[in-house]
């Protein structure tokens, strides 16, 4: 408990005023590192970790630290199919904000998004031109990286992209804005990747 109260107490220290109210602010910490691990633990290390993708996220770009929580706590309700790594989230979070999609708009549509590549394998493996076999090892291995393979593949074609919300009946009762948040992603790639290996080395 010592080791993990210091911990929090460093990490409000550095980058408390992104934070927003601190008491939330250090609940919602446990509380992804509950989420984003497998044993449910919580440790001095693993507040460390989280901190530090925090802090490297909020002071190389304009992402905010009360965006990053919301987005990442939105999109641990799908972690337990995904098994997604909280830096990796968070890298996607601050890509998304960079871009002007709000927490809640692009956790929901991509939150959707995933589990329609776990529930129709075959129709995105057809969209990225791999045999259903390679597919499945993506998306197990890294499903955000496949969630962005998926976008790049549906870049600048309505078809694709038309095809790619096929059957999502969610997704087409608030259309625009998950169109939004997928054409934002597919058309920066690089950004949404960069940002994520920022996080991950942090």
């Amino acid at each position: 408990i010592a080791g993990v109260t210091k911990a929090v107490d460093d990490l409000m220290i550095a980058v408390g005023k992104e934070m927003g109210d601190p008491h939330e602010a250090v609940s919602s910490l446990i509380k992804l590192s509950t989420i984003y691990n497998d044993d449910k633990n919580v440790t001095a290390d693993k507040i460390i970790d989280i901190g530090n993708a925090f802090q490297k996220l909020t002071s190389s770009g304009i992402a905010t630290g009360q965006y990053l929580i919301e987005f990442a706590e939105q999109m641990g309700g799908i972690r337990g199919i995904t098994k997604m790594g909280i830096a990796d989230v968070l890298g996607l979070g601050a890509a998304l904000e960079t871009l002007g999609q709000t927490a809640h708009v692009s956790s929901t549509a991509l939150s959707q998004v995933i589990v329609k590549l776990f529930t129709d394998q075959q129709k995105y493996a057809d969209i990225t031109k791999n045999s259903l076999g390679d597919f499945q090892k993506m998306l197990h291995d890294d499903v955000l990286g496949t969630l962005l393979l998926v976008a790049e593949a549906i870049k600048g074609d309505s078809g694709e992209m038309e095809h790619f919300f096929e059957g999502m009946v969610d997704m087409h009762a608030k259309g625009y804005r998950a169109v939004g948040v997928v054409g934002d992603l597919a058309s920066n790639i690089n950004l949404a990747k960069e940002q994520m290996k920022k996080a991950n080395l942090a």
